[in-house]
């Protein structure tokens, strides 16, 4: 990605604000549109049978919850 700033809660006062380039945001919105219902349905059930088989890898964003 290009450059993206963040602008922290203590500046806006409630919430972190992300600016981006409109060719970013666009290349995000055209990724989320081709996603399908069947495809959040098949993914959905491919992890509930990699968490039963216990073999759900632990995302790095949540190792620091263990």
């Amino acid at each position: 990605m290009s450059s993206i700033l963040t602008i922290p809660k203590s500046v806006t006062g409630s919430e972190e604000l992300v600016i981006l380039p409109k060719k970013e945001l666009e290349k995000i919105l055209n990724r989320l549109s081709d996603v399908r219902e069947e495809d959040v349905l098949r993914w959905s059930l491919e992890a509930k049978k990699f968490k039963k088989a216990c073999k759900l890898p632990i995302l790095e964003s949540l190792k620091f919850l263990r």
